[in-house]
């Protein structure tokens, strides 16, 4: 299983709820964590949902702030909502603080499931992105996370990625939020900001055999 460690500070946003799936005892809480738009003005706090399967014994009230160590995932919900934001800290922890940080740290590897998109505009930096299917070690299904590169990151990353290679991704965990032009409906969506990646492995483009040949789709809601 591919471990990727996410670190996320906010505040508890929801009561701790103890629910019995299967024979594993899931505990889990909504985290608000704020955020800055592209007019680096503070937006309504992202929402993500925090869990694990081991024993959860720490008490946390509505309003605690906290920093939240797990490995990301995005999830789809069966009733067809909004993907959301998923951190399983089954094996990282919780740790509370006496003020809100700003830490916003994630780290994930997987392999490039289409071939990467560089845009090049006037006057603006070089914008990379790509979809990369993180090996989850649950099923055969990989759980899908959208990144994207600007500047000199993404300059290198458009002459090095593509589909199918194997690379670790050290960014921040962005919302996107907008407008649907059609029924002026709001939407979001998650995405890794990549700050760096290493590129551990480099397959020909167009290779069937590169992880990730289906289109992207997260994974569904369930523990």
């Amino acid at each position: 299983m591919v471990f990727s460690p996410t670190q996320i500070s906010g505040s508890i946003g929801s009561d701790v709820v103890t629910t019995q799936q299967g024979n594993d005892q899931i505990a889990y809480f909504w985290l608000n964590v704020p955020w800055l738009d592209k007019n680096k003005q503070i937006g309504d706090p992202m929402q993500i949902q925090c869990f694990t399967k081991r024993p959860f014994q720490q008490t946390l009230s509505v309003g605690d702030n906290v920093l939240v160590e797990g490995s990301l995932r995005l999830i789809k919900p069966n009733n067809g909502g909004d993907a959301y934001a998923r951190i399983d800290f089954s094996f990282g922890q919780v740790q509370m603080s006496s003020s809100l940080m700003a830490t916003n740290s994630v780290v994930i590897a997987g392999n490039i499931g289409q071939e990467p998109e560089t845009k090049y505009r006037e006057n603006a930096p070089a914008l990379c992105k790509f979809t990369l299917a993180v090996n989850t070690g649950k099923d055969t299904k990989p759980d899908w996370q959208n990144v994207i590169l600007w500047g000199k990151i993404a300059e290198r990353g458009q002459k090095c990625l593509h589909k199918g290679s194997s690379v670790t991704v050290a960014g921040v965990l962005e919302l996107e939020r907008w407008v649907n032009k059609t029924d002026n409906a709001p939407r979001h969506k998650f995405q890794i900001k990549g700050q760096n990646f290493i590129l551990q492995s480099s397959k020909a483009k167009g290779n069937n055999q590169a992880q990730g040949n289906a289109a992207p789709v997260p994974m569904e809601d369930e523990f």
